[in-house]
């Protein structure tokens, strides 16, 4: 077995569990590499950090079409399964095969501009069209098949897969969805009128959004990746892409209690930060 370990830099604790990780892993005699240094195809990857680290290992999960799987340092984790304080176990637990694999849709995103097309990338959460000033609003329309839904002033739209509908999808009014339904979400942001709905789609629908009106230029992101900046005139296309992401699941907690434990600690980081002044 070959490992692909990609790891949040930032933080001291992943540090530390990554050479925890390095040493179970060559007492079990497991290869292993960062993700980042060496262009080889592993059996599977392993993010050590929060949501954030995962989305960016989930990136070469699916170059390599491998498994991946997430310990979780975060706060907020919805993706991340497996705390840092069983890395043994959780090996062995691996080894052994001890696991399910759990699938999710991904989002294939294209740009066109002056009617050429441009792969911009695949994501996980979501496709994030944005307004680059703060101050500025937006004119986007909203496509399902080429059928325009609206034009929409606002801050952007967000369009999510399930996966990303507990992200910022949910922070833009977008629907919680469950694990295995398979749809597109687009949400948009901050919308300056009252019909500004969340539309759900199904697994063969085109998303696209056009820039009809920008004052300051509109920016595309993909997982929170900054991908582009593009242009009145301009479309991004969405599509299910042909490859799903391959989640190893070892004792993953329900859908709905990992939501619940989401909300809670978000609760205490802002009473935290209420006591401390921030």
């Amino acid at each position: 077995m070959k490992i692909g370990i990609y790891k949040n830099n930032n933080k001291v604790e992943a540090t530390q569990s990554f050479n925890e990780l390095s040493t179970v892993l060559s007492k079990a005699g497991i290869d292993y590499f960062d993700l980042r240094l060496k262009d080889e195809t592993p059996d599977m990857c392993i993010s050590i950090g929060g949501d954030g680290t995962f989305l960016k290992a989930a990136a070469f999960a699916l170059k390599y079409d491998v498994p991946v799987f997430g310990l979780n340092l975060g706060t907020l984790g919805m993706l991340t399964e497996m705390d840092a304080n069983n890395i043994r176990g959780t090996i062995e637990t691996i080894i052994n095969k001890e696991y399910r694999i759990e699938e999710r849709t991904c989002i294939d995103v294209h740009s066109l501009h002056n009617g050429e097309s441009e792969y911009l990338g695949t994501a996980v959460n979501d496709c994030v069209i944005s307004q680059i000033s703060i101050n500025k609003v937006a004119y986007l329309e909203l496509l399902v098949n080429e059928e325009t839904v609206e034009i929409y002033p606002c801050d952007g739209i967000v369009l999510s897969t399930q996966t990303g509908s507990t992200g910022y999808s949910l922070s833009a009014g977008g629907p919680i969805v469950i694990p295995g339904a398979d749809v597109m979400i687009a949400s948009p942001k901050c919308p300056h009128f009252v019909n500004g709905r969340s539309v759900v789609t199904g697994p063969d629908a085109t998303l696209s959004v056009k820039v009809v009106r920008s004052q300051s230029g509109v920016s595309v992101s993909l997982d929170g990746r900054e991908t582009c900046d593009i242009q009145e005139g301009d479309k991004i296309i969405c599509r299910k892409a042909e490859k799903s992401l391959k989640i190893l699941r070892i004792n993953p907690p329900g859908f709905f209690e990992a939501l619940r434990t989401k909300n809670a600690r978000r609760d205490y980081i802002m009473e935290m930060r209420t006591k401390e002044g921030l």
